[in-house]
């Protein structure tokens, strides 16, 4: 994939390139263009972006259909409805912002077709359920940090390696678990932290880390196979069985798996260990404990996993020391933080898609019906290359 630098974009693209030669050559009419691109890519795109996550959501809440809440399913379709709300209003302000800014300023400019799409478009988060605005953002901002050590690593500015990586893990894991023990658990905030450090009631040892090794290797696998599926819809709905199959089987998935068991037998082994032979708070023993079992990411060292620890991590601290309820709610904190997380992927998205993370390209794809790998491709062919 070509990277495209600020200098190269300036070199190639002149004032007389506009907004149509990128992303709608079949008309001249701005808002002709955006209106066709809802009604033909987005609201597609989105529909069938979302549905297998809700479908998802209703397997693994099946319990409360009939026991816990009556309206379960009518709550469902309108949270459906604003994410669906959401995705076509963040895909449209795309699209709109990149057309926009070209009449306003008469030429397109090099952040003009990424931050500045990315960063009004993340208007579009209050379209969305207030239930997951917050869990969105903490997607975004794990993927912002993602796309900071693959631009790192490909740009050479530090040297990628598992066991650096790992080291990183051991302490974010530390710092994590430390955390979870001295924070007043109803002043945590919602966070994609899998694992839950928990006291020790059974004596059987042997028994207890089998169990929690085969428990949470079930979720890493639920998860990894989540989003093998949610990132290929269109081959689920084409040919379902053979894609769940091929998922299962997945050598990535189950590596994946095994590091979320492997990470929760090594704690409670490391937990138990400490509390039988020495005289340390139950804290510290934890600390260290989550420290010792950072190593299962050696197993499979994925970025999605140590960016998730660290953007968790500085979530709790800066939700312990940092900000003020008050204070962050008043200026909506967590909107903003979506809003500039998109602005930096989008526009990682368009300049250097070989480090954007494998989500977002995947999510921009479905989404908005391939438009925006349409919108980098005509830049690449049309003028970049010509």
């Amino acid at each position: 994939m070509v990277i495209i630098s600020k200098p190269l974009f300036y070199d190639k693209i002149g004032p007389e390139v506009k907004c149509k030669n990128l992303i709608h050559s079949w008309t001249d009419s701005c808002v002709d263009a955006n209106f066709t691109i809802i009604l033909r890519y987005l609201v597609k795109g989105v529909f069938f972006f979302y549905l297998p996550i809700y479908l998802v959501k209703i397997i693994v809440n099946h319990r409360k259909i009939d026991k816990y809440d009556k309206n379960y399913f009518k709550n469902v379709i309108k949270a459906y409805l604003k994410s669906q709300m959401y995705g076509v209003a963040l895909g449209t302000l795309m699209a709109s912002t990149i057309c926009l800014s070209t009449n306003f300023t008469g030429r397109l400019y090099y952040y003009g077709i990424g931050f500045l799409p990315g960063l009004m478009s993340g208007l579009s988060i209050f379209f969305e359920h207030p239930d997951n605005r917050h869990l969105n953002t903490l997607i975004w901002l794990n993927m912002v940090v993602e796309a900071l050590f693959n631009n790192a690593y490909h740009f050479k500015f530090i040297e990628c390696s598992a066991v650096k990586e790992t080291i990183i893990f051991m302490f974010a894991s530390a710092l994590l678990t430390h955390l979870l023990m001295t924070i007043d658990k109803k002043k945590i905030p919602i966070n994609i932290w899998f694992y839950r450090p928990r006291s020790l009631k059974n004596d059987d040892i042997l028994k207890d880390c089998v169990l929690e090794f085969f428990k949470y290797l079930g979720i890493g696998c639920g998860i990894s196979n989540a989003r093998y599926l949610i990132s290929r819809t269109a081959n689920l709905f084409k040919n379902p069985i053979k894609t769940i199959f091929r998922s299962l089987f997945d050598r990535n998935n189950l590596k994946f798996s095994l590091v979320f068991g492997a990470y929760a037998g090594l704690f409670r082994i490391v937990s138990y260990t400490l509390h039988k032979s020495s005289q340390s708070t139950k804290t510290l023993n934890a600390t260290i404990a989550g420290f010792i079992a950072g190593i299962a990411y050696y197993i499979n060292p994925t970025i999605n996993i140590l960016t998730i620890a660290i953007i968790t991590a500085l979530q709790m601290l800066c939700k312990q020391y940092l900000l003020k309820p008050k204070w962050s709610e008043r200026i909506f904190f967590t909107e903003l933080l979506f809003m500039v997380s998109n602005g930096f992927l989008l526009h990682n998205r368009v300049a250097a898609p070989v480090t954007c993370p494998h989500y977002y390209l995947k999510m921009l794809k479905l989404a908005s019906g391939g438009l925006i790998d349409q919108l980098y491709l005509n830049v690449i062919k049309n003028y970049i290359l010509a």
